[in-house]
């Protein structure tokens, strides 16, 4: 039996779907393990606080952190496609869990449909952090470019598996914070995270975090030669292969 760590963060448009996401976990997780959920929140109700509260079960308990406080001292950044300004609470988590040294996050508008311990035991020692690749790297060379990114891939950030101790020894942080307020960016917290980090991260299997919307962006043969499998196949069997399947992109299932 273990414990194991995750975060997440959530606004009041965005509890449903992150009750979904726990009760996915719930659902499929290996009930040996305790499962430690940080959400944190920012203008939550005390209605949307008692729903993420209800998730809780023997092995999966919830602690709400109010970072209203933390949100006010986030950039006045213009707010970009779908993604709110409580993104950018993913640059500090290192200095939010100064207790730990790693930290599974999760954005809220995932599935999890098998088992993450083996996501969780992946050895991280040596980088900032375990990510999955986006197919940005294949589809907009030019937009990665622009940012300065030089290196092959560009990652989602929707699920990473995070090395805290080494983020807080190198001052990840203010750097992303940095990044974000001196560069034009598209996505709200991701361009930051790839250009401050993406030199030094592992690259995990795409069925940690495989967005749906993959499909409308590539084609079959460029998903396969991203991911180095096979994706001739239905969009059903794929999805059925995922351990966390993310609903990216604006069109979300709940509307």
């Amino acid at each position: 039996m273990g414990t194991i760590n995750i975060a997440m963060i959530t606004d009041t448009k965005y509890i449903r779907p992150t009750v979904v996401a726990i009760k996915s976990l719930q659902i499929n997780c290996d009930k040996n393990n305790q499962y430690e959920i940080a959400i944190l929140t920012t203008n939550a109700s005390d209605d949307d606080i008692a729903l993420l509260r209800d998730s809780e079960t023997d092995n999966i308990k919830i602690n709400i952190i109010n970072q209203d406080k933390f949100a006010a001292r986030l950039p006045a950044v213009n707010v970009s496609r779908h993604v709110s300004r409580a993104a950018l609470l993913k640059f500090f988590l290192p200095d939010i869990f100064k207790s730990l040294d790693k930290i599974l996050y999760l954005d809220s508008d995932v599935l999890i449909l098998r088992d993450i311990t083996d996501l969780w035991n992946t050895d991280i020692s040596g980088v900032y952090a375990a990510v999955v690749k986006d197919v940005f790297s294949i589809t907009n060379r030019d937009y990665m470019n622009n940012l300065g990114i030089r290196h092959e891939f560009y990652f989602n950030s929707g699920v990473m598996l995070l090395n805290l101790a080494k983020m807080r020894d190198d001052k990840i942080p203010e750097k992303l914070l940095k990044f974000r307020m001196t560069h034009d960016q598209v996505f709200m917290d991701q361009d930051a995270f790839n250009a401050v980090i993406g030199n030094n991260v592992l690259y995990l299997p795409w069925w940690y975090n495989f967005l749906n919307c993959y499909l409308e962006y590539a084609s079959p043969q460029q998903l396969s030669d991203l991911f180095t499998d096979d994706f001739n196949k239905s969009p059903v069997s794929i999805f059925n292969q995922s351990t966390i399947l993310h609903l990216g992109g604006a069109a979300k299932p709940w509307m």
